[in-house]
């Protein structure tokens, strides 16, 4: 047999080395790397005094683990580029792969998960979020099937509707407010943002979420990305109530998301996250809650907050006395009351909890009732996340990474693909499609003053999802999603 070169050698010790965990993390990272092969074979191995494996002179099952690219002839001992052995030991020839895989994989999500430098940097923790089942108030039911899709193809994300003087509004993707003039005809009123090419700009052309229509006729607006502005009709003027550069309490607003207006004209408005825009909206589910209940004087332009820590603050509405007024906390599947007059001034309480999915929009039918949409059902996966607060951390941490991945590449090889990727990590938008794997159930509720569920409204045949509003007009329900490229509606 040639004789073999110590540097050119693997030194693995058939009896010993192979058993410690630094000889075998030194052999199967090698393997898994790609620098060796592994091949079964029955042969003699030598006694040396050399680098080579000791002690067995006997015929024997063993592995040979050789360089890429070595050679042996079948009919000759010659060997090349120095084989090296260890003993089968009872494993299968892909263990070793495998093995340093799993190793492998542990080092890297080890790094992810406690690196301390890598973002997102804040604190996971574990809680409890109780969803309803679909039983008593919530019973299934098919009143939302069957529903009728307008503008399909031509609109998108028609996010929040209102009904002003007879006439429907809707926020839609490209910025605009826009009014339903028929079936047939969609009539643009307001956008705050630049001309965009698609949605995935839409920190260029803007995102309107919620807003609100006074009884002058002046639209007040919550611009995901523009902040809070309000727009006269009539004059054709825009002013800036919220700006997403100043500080309130000493924290940024993010996501400007919902608003009501009192009859004094102080705005009552949400603000998602202090953490991360629209566009990374998943890791504001994720983290921890940021989310913010304010309210706003216009004439002294003051800001206060109301209430911290809402996961995901999301839909607003003032109570018909303007006592209280109702706050959705999407990512807890509840409701909050805080309240605004009587003795209970100045407190919060959990107005209905346990909802069969995640709160969006809150409307009101005019008849003494919240509507509420819930814009997701809920699945297996959402619902086991919020008890295992290292796997939010590594899905956040992944996502962030991945993000900065494509940003770096898209700088030194601009490319439209990756532009899209970039705005699409971390969206909503990014989990759209599994919604396919989810129950094609859409839910709305209708709630009294005491926090009763009066009603619930079921699609279950698919044909409507993800709704974010809904409001009563003309002997239909309307139907709105953020997600969604058509506006839906159902006789009632």
């Amino acid at each position: 047999m040639a004789k073999r070169t110590p540097t050119n050698v693997l030194i693995v010790r058939a009896t010993t080395q192979m058993n410690t965990v630094k000889g075998m993390l030194e052999v199967v990272s090698q393997v898994f790397f790609g620098y060796y092969k592994l091949k079964w074979s029955e042969e003699v191995l030598p006694r040396d005094s050399g680098d080579s494996v000791h002690g067995v002179v006997h015929k024997e099952k063993i592995i040979r683990v050789s360089k890429l690219g070595s050679t042996k002839d079948e009919n000759s001992d010659q060997i090349t580029n120095t084989p090296v052995y260890f003993r089968k030991m009872g494993l299968s020839s892909l263990l070793p792969s495998f093995f340093a895989f799993l190793i492998t994989s542990s080092i890297v999500i080890s790094v992810i998960l406690f690196h301390p430098s890598l973002p997102p940097k804040f604190d996971f923790e574990s809680y409890d979020v109780e969803y309803g089942t679909l039983v008593g108030p919530y019973e299934r039911n098919n009143r939302l099937n069957n529903a009728e899709r307008l503008f399909e193809g031509k609109l998108k994300g028609p996010e929040h509707l209102i009904v002003h003087n007879g006439e429907l509004y809707t926020t839609i993707h490209g910025g605009y407010v826009s009014k339903i003039v028929s079936k047939n005809s969609i009539e643009p009123i307001v956008k705050f943002g630049e001309d965009c090419d698609d949605w995935w700009q839409e920190e260029l052309c803007g995102r309107p979420l919620g807003f609100k229509i006074d009884t002058n006729g002046t639209i007040y607006v919550a611009d995901a990305y523009y902040g809070i502005r309000k727009f006269d009709p009539k004059t054709g003027t825009t002013t800036l109530i919220i700006d997403l550069h100043t500080e309130i309490e000493g924290k940024i607003p993010m996501i400007p998301n919902s608003l009501d207006i009192a009859k004094d004209g102080k705005i009552y408005w949400t603000d998602s996250s202090t953490t991360h825009k629209l566009h990374d909206g998943l890791l504001t589910l994720l983290g921890p809650p940021t989310g913010r209940l304010l309210v706003t004087d216009p004439v002294t332009q003051i800001s206060k907050v109301l209430m911290n820590n809402i996961h995901f603050a999301n839909g607003v509405h003032l109570s018909t006395d303007e006592s209280y007024i109702l706050v959705a906390e999407t990512q807890r599947a509840r409701i909050h009351r805080y309240w605004l007059k009587g003795k209970k001034a100045g407190t919060s309480e959990v107005f209905v909890d346990k909802l069969p999915g995640l709160p969006d929009n809150i409307n009101h039918d005019g008849g003494g009732k919240f509507i509420v949409s819930l814009v997701d059902p809920g699945s297996h996966f959402t619902n086991a996340l919020p008890q295992y607060p290292l796997l939010r951390k590594f899905l956040a941490r992944i996502m962030t990474l991945a993000q900065l991945t494509v940003r770096e590449i898209n700088t030194l090889f601009p490319n439209l693909w990756l532009t899209r990727a970039h705005h699409l990590i971390g969206h909503f938008e990014m989990i759209a499609p599994l919604k396919v794997f989810d129950e094609p159930r859409a839910t709305v509720l209708l709630i009294n003053h005491e926090g009763q569920i009066t009603n619930c409204l079921h699609a279950t045949d698919g044909n409507v999802t993800s709704v974010s509003s809904m409001v009563i007009h003309n002997g239909y329900y309307y139907l709105g999603s953020p997600f969604n490229n058509y506006l839906a509606r159902v006789k009632i």
